[in-house]
């Protein structure tokens, strides 16, 4: 039996196990259902030997998907760099991100969620955070060791996933300045990412009703269904320019991750 990349009640198992002891067989179902489980483990089995970013590689054209670059020629081929973006999907602008940017400017790899280490075949490009007590500090490390090398890192400073605004746009919440202070402390270049795309209304109405109601952050249990949503989709990524690492000291930590968020919003009016 070909061994399952995502396997639902082993997570279960794993992650939350006094959930797993009382959640019905039938909600159960529906969260395969809902994380594609028997279709993710079908494109996994078909990618064989694939891992990194051939792997991204071999994914996104699984889902027919297209993305071109403005601003291409400010990513030269690099090492040692800082890239930030907006994460309006919360999954496949990680994949396709990770994807251009090994293939164009060297390895490079991101800090996820640690939940995404269970896709054996893209551990390589993560960084695993979101654990708690020894493991938390060993992530900081590791963190640590790959921002000193010469490995460019991918940070989605929000966090998570954007949301709708009061305005109708889609933006990331707050920025953390974890990347601002790593880069200032690691001498690295930083270069800002807009990635155009959005969730459907579905996601963001839900995300909406379950905030007014007080529940957990339960519209993440979706990223991987928005994802098959994206299929045939074409995306359009916008790159601004690089942030030398020796005017990190004009500014405090704060004061840039405010200008790096307005900056990269920016990028797509330009």
């Amino acid at each position: 039996m070909q061994k399952k990349t995502i396997d639902i009640d082993k997570i279960l198992e794993n992650k939350a196990p006094k959930l797993n002891r009382w959640l019905p067989n039938f909600a159960v179902s529906y969260l395969k259902k809902i994380v594609h489980q028997d279709e993710l483990n079908d494109i996994f089995c078909r990618a064989k030997e694939l891992e990194g970013k051939d792997f991204t590689s071999f994914f996104i054209k699984e889902l027919g998907i297209s993305f071109s670059v403005v601003g291409e020629e400010k990513l030269a081929q690099s090492s040692h760099t800082t890239y930030i973006s907006n994460h309006p999907l919360g999954g496949m602008d990680g994949i396709i991100l990770l994807d251009m940017l090994n293939h164009k400017c060297g390895e490079t790899v991101a800090p996820v969620n640690d939940l995404l280490m269970y896709i054996d075949k893209m551990k390589s490009l993560f960084i695993p955070v979101n654990k708690s007590g020894s493991q938390s500090r060993e992530n900081a490390i590791m963190l640590d060791r790959y921002m000193q090398s010469d490995t460019n890192v991918l940070f989605f400073p929000a966090g998570k996933v954007s949301r709708r605004q009061a305005d109708g746009s889609i933006r990331d919440e707050r920025w953390r300045k974890t990347f601002v202070s790593k880069s200032r402390e690691y001498k690295r270049d930083i270069v800002p990412i807009f990635f155009d795309g959005e969730c459907s209304d579905f996601f963001y109405n839900l995300a909406r009703l379950r905030t007014k109601v007080g529940l957990p952050n339960i519209e993440m249990l979706y990223l991987a269904d928005e994802m098959f949503k994206h299929r045939g989709r074409h995306f359009e990524i916008h790159i601004g320019d690089r942030i030398a690492h020796e005017t990190l000291s004009e500014k405090s930590d704060i004061q840039w991750t405010e200008f790096a968020y307005n900056h990269v919003y920016n990028l797509k009016t330009k």
